[in-house]
């Protein structure tokens, strides 16, 4: 199981504001001038800027990429599969980016040698 220190080690650059933007519209969130984050239904504040949304949701997206864009329901299972599995992810925008980067991330905090096969199909964007 991915520790709370080891995704703490997650980084996503660049990518994370619009990982982040994309995760919120799913889930009841959207950002106003300022940077804050509020609720969509209830209209209440949540916190400033998409990298606190990040850093209280950490498990959250993990899981929401996974199963956006694998077969697999969690971000751990993609982990725990066969010892010789890696995936193979198609960097086609900041979302497979961010989840190519967190897989490769946790297997180089764990020593392990695996990391995501990872192609870019020109004009295969979302």
């Amino acid at each position: 199981m991915t520790t709370y220190a080891e995704r703490r080690q997650i980084s996503f650059g660049a990518d994370l504001n619009t990982a982040m933007r994309a995760w919120g519209r799913e889930h009841g969130y959207a950002g106003k001038p300022g940077g804050w984050i509020y609720s969509i239904t209830t209209g209440h504040t949540y916190t400033q800027g998409w990298w606190n949304v990040w850093s209280m949701n950490r498990e959250s997206v993990l899981d929401w990429l996974t199963r956006k864009h694998t077969a697999f329901e969690s971000f751990e299972q993609m982990l725990s599969n066969s010892p010789d599995y890696r995936p193979t992810i198609q960097l086609r925008n900041a979302e497979t980016r961010c989840l190519a980067a967190a897989y490769d991330r946790i297997q180089e905090l764990r020593s392990d040698p695996r990391r995501a096969e990872t192609y870019y199909a020109k004009g295969a964007t979302q």
